[in-house]
């Protein structure tokens, strides 16, 4: 006859085991957004001839981590205080923001002009002007990130990016007002000092 003796865990045990779980799952939480890259130096700003230029900084701290997403495609991310930019073709595009829900506007971007939004998820994006833009990267606790080619993230599924959209279209059509002042949002067209 065999005979199985259960033995108790003992609280140490239990507290190793517990920790051994948590601290991978911690580190994942407090590091950097997993398809962006962290830098130390902060970029130099410029116009570009055949494209506009995109700078999207987050305002709240905290540990979530948003997507961001033109026309679905991802652009990048953000987390904390921190920015990001990117080059974006002339025309009108959807900038979009994954936080509970996805949110969008519409911006009609101009070659040769920056243009720069600030992110909170509980008000959505608000563009800035040149000088609050400039004031906004060059905080001295917001950490500059950079897109990570080798590791992109995942485009919205189609299905996501339509119900997006279409809402967006609905909205704007209840309410004109509320995406005005995107609509009108003409970036800047002067070389960053």
């Amino acid at each position: 006859m065999v005979m199985f003796i259960a033995t108790k865990k003992s609280t140490f045990d239990k507290l190793m085991a517990m920790m051994l779980f948590a601290i991978p799952v911690f580190l994942v939480a407090c590091g950097g957004p997993k398809h962006m890259i962290t830098k130390d130096v902060n970029p130099h700003l410029a116009i570009k001839p055949n494209k506009a230029v995109l700078v999207i900084g987050t305002t709240i701290s905290g540990i979530k981590t948003f997507d961001f997403y033109i026309d679905g495609k991802m652009i990048g991310q953000a987390k904390g205080k921190s920015y990001f930019i990117t080059d974006v073709e002339p025309g009108m595009h959807y900038v979009m923001a994954r936080a509970e829900k996805i949110s969008t506007e519409k911006i009609k971007f101009e070659a040769s002009r920056i243009y720069f939004l600030a992110w909170d998820s509980r008000i959505a994006f608000t563009p800035l002007t040149l000088d609050e833009g400039l004031n906004m990267m060059n905080e001295s606790d917001r950490v500059y990130l950079m897109f990570d080619i080798q590791n992109p993230g995942k485009d919205l599924s189609q299905k996501d990016y339509q119900e997006a959209i279409n809402q967006f279209e609905e909205e704007a059509r209840v309410d004109p007002k509320n995406h005005k002042k995107f609509l009108e949002y003409k970036g800047s067209g002067v070389q960053s000092r």
